[in-house]
């Protein structure tokens, strides 16, 4: 199966030194988690956070899949390095610790169906996205939010709208962010002519380009009844068949994150709308544009 390995001295270190590799690698684990989840904190909305998506989940999938759960220890240490200071230590490690719910089920779902993470097949989509995605974030929502409460940081009154919050950023960490990881550790490499380089480029330029008038930044659709984020469908579309899994989930994650920044500044089409409904269309929008880009890759020419 094709992947990334570590250079020969590394790998040949970390075999003749498993506890320091695991200690170095959940360190590791741990700072991309709490990067990952500083960053989506910061779009704020009326002091309320907007994002639809959690990727420290979708992180937590990939590594417990690719390396095992003796990786999750780093992604309680990055929740808990989120959290800190926010309420008492008791309270802010029981919501690191329902972090680890989700990826240990979605794992063992993943095994069990003869999951590929190389997504090249239209059931391994499938598989994560709408069975084991889905699944898990259902199940560990509860457990995420009563933790949210008890550490303060959602009311009694708004339980419910966090829990289904929760299902919903749970789901899409794990659709979007375990995806890419899977695509780069284990999909198939790009041959990298001077033609496809211009392609690539060209991908994104375009892609930037749509980014404005999908989000109605430059005004040209202004009462908003011309259904433009249909733009971003073609596009990622294009990059699945052209560039594989790769680069559909890379078009989606930086989407995402153009999505969250226009969101949090109150820019274009979420000036005026609720933060609830903002983070529904958000996570509509992202989720919908992830499973066009995955079922996409089926045949991409990556390789010609």
């Amino acid at each position: 199966m094709p992947g990334q390995s570590l250079p020969p001295t590394i790998d040949s270190w970390f075999a003749a030194h498993e506890r320091a590799r695991d200690v170095v690698q959940n360190l590791g684990v741990a700072l991309l988690a709490w990067s990952l989840g500083e960053l989506v904190l910061l779009p704020v909305l009326s002091g309320r956070v907007v994002t639809p998506i959690w990727p420290p989940v979708g992180l937590a999938v990939a590594v417990a899949y690719l390396g095992g759960f003796r990786l999750l220890p780093g992604i309680v240490l990055g929740s808990l390095a989120v959290n800190y200071g926010t309420q008492s230590l008791p309270a802010v490690l029981l919501l690191a610790l329902s972090q680890v719910i989700q990826p240990v089920l979605v794992v063992r779902i993943l095994r069990a169906l003869k999951f590929d993470p190389r997504l090249e097949r239209v059931r391994d989509p499938v598989i994560l996205s709408l069975v084991a995605a889905p699944i898990g974030a259902l199940a560990a929502a509860p457990f995420v939010a009563a933790s949210s409460f008890a550490a303060g940081l959602a009311a009694q009154s708004g339980l419910v709208y966090d829990l289904w919050l929760w299902v919903l950023r749970n789901w899409l960490g794990t659709m979007l962010i375990a995806a890419l990881m899977f695509a780069w550790v284990k999909g198939r490499a790009t041959v990298w002519t001077p033609a496809r380089i211009a392609e690539a480029v060209a991908l994104l330029l375009i892609m930037a380009l749509s980014a404005q008038v999908i989000f109605g930044l430059w005004g040209f659709f202004a009462e908003r009844h011309v259904p433009v984020p249909f733009i971003f469908f073609p596009i990622v579309g294009w990059a699945g068949l052209r560039f594989g899994p790769r680069g559909a989930a890379t078009v989606v994650a930086l989407m995402a994150s153009f999505a969250l920044a226009v969101a949090g500044a109150r820019l274009g089409p979420f000036a005026d709308y609720p933060v609830e409904f903002i983070q529904f269309l958000l996570f509509l929008f992202l989720a919908l544009g992830s499973l066009s880009g995955q079922f996409d890759t089926k045949d991409a020419g990556v390789g010609k």
